[in-house]
């Protein structure tokens, strides 16, 4: 069998989910059919670790930022490589132009995201240039909603959700959390994400004050780095619960297993989220789950089987929201450790990478082989 050289363009390696995923489907693409290429345009490679040192990856940038050569860089590349799949949205504007004057053989383009209530200039020219593509992949049934919308062709789009090793996170899975919390330490509350507006985290940090109210010793752990970061840590102090709330920073993508199995309730306010990579990670780890009804998340978690979900629709309300479902978690070991079990066979069943990755390798053939 021939083997076929796939360039994969991001436009960064930062910690994030759609980075988590491309790295996972690569290290579970057959390397006897494909030779992949990471290229990325900007920033630094933060999420590489050392088990991916047998990757072949590709700084596209001029010291971080994003080069003005950008474009000849990635057309030079494609004339080693039988077929380019774009993930995010610079990555998607560059390297589908770059195609086009490639003649690349194959062009598969992945929405990773979802859409903004006003989409910018550049969210508006990756949907036009993405009509151009071969194929295109929605990460979830909600994000396939937001591609239909930009008039692209359905034939052309496949839902392949996105997906996690399962099994990376086995030897750190958590317990049912057996404490009585109302006498010793108190649980701990985490969660990560990009400190950024869709995020809402503003509504977690108030809705901990509410739990503070049942559980006193509790602790709220946030990993990750973003804009919103000092807002935060100020809403935290205005609100007298600054001592509770921990900030972790970014933390390595080796430590996430780790990480989660030390939380007793995992949960995400996101007001837009075109899939949650993270909450199924903390399925895997065997942490309950409380997220917020919206986008993507409505597909990883189905409220009162795999994880309880609230609304947000209402600012005023989902805080309260929030904090009723984190509560009844807490509350409810025998309702923690149902759940628990029900999202770990979720996640094994729908949610595994070795069954993304093969369908992402069956993409591929359909447009190298197109007659096979």
């Amino acid at each position: 069998m021939p083997k076929y050289r796939v360039l994969q363009l991001i436009s960064t390696l930062e910690r994030a989910g759609a980075q988590s995923l491309l790295l996972d489907l690569c290290r579970n693409l057959d390397s006897r059919t494909f030779d992949v290429t990471i290229a990325y345009l900007r920033g630094e490679a933060d999420i590489l670790s050392s088990k991916d040192a047998s990757l072949q990856v590709v700084d596209l940038s001029d010291d971080g930022r994003l080069s003005p050569f950008a474009l000849p860089r990635v057309i030079s590349l494609l004339r080693n490589h039988s077929l380019i799949h774009t993930h995010l949205v610079h990555a998607s504007i560059v390297g589908l132009i770059a195609a086009k004057f490639a003649r690349t053989g194959g062009v598969v383009y992945t929405r990773h995201h979802a859409d903004p209530p006003r989409p910018r200039w550049d969210y508006r020219l990756e949907s036009k240039l993405a009509r151009s593509a071969d194929a295109m992949i929605a990460v979830s049934e909600a994000t396939l909603g937001d591609i239909l919308r930009t008039g692209a062709d359905p034939e052309r789009v496949r839902v392949i959700s996105n997906a996690i090793d399962v099994e990376r996170f086995a030897d750190t899975r958590a317990s049912s959390s057996p404490q009585d919390w109302q006498t010793g330490d108190g649980p701990r509350i985490g969660t990560i994400a990009r400190l950024e507006p869709q995020k809402s985290l503003g509504t977690l940090i108030e809705a901990f004050a509410i739990v503070l109210g049942s559980f006193p010793g509790a602790t709220l752990e946030i990993v990750g780095e973003g804009r919103e970061r000092k807002d935060l840590e100020s809403l935290a102090e205005r609100t007298g619960i600054e001592k509770r709330v921990r900030f972790l920073g970014s933390v390595p993508s080796e430590d996430i297993p780790t990480q989660l199995s030390r939380w007793d309730v995992f949960a995400l306010t996101s007001v837009r989220e075109p899939f949650g990579i993270v909450v199924a990670e903390a399925m895997a780890a065997g942490v309950p789950v409380a997220v917020s009804d919206v986008g993507g998340m409505r597909e990883v978690v189905r409220n009162e089987v795999t994880g309880l979900t609230f609304t947000v629709d209402s600012p005023t309300e989902a805080p309260s929201n929030a904090a009723c479902s984190i509560l009844r978690l807490l509350n409810d070991r025998d309702l923690r450790s149902r759940l628990c079990s029900a999202a770990l066979a979720e996640v094994r069943e729908r949610f595994d990478m070795k069954v993304c990755a093969a369908r992402h390798a069956d993409l591929y053939r359909d447009l190298l082989l197109p007659d096979s």
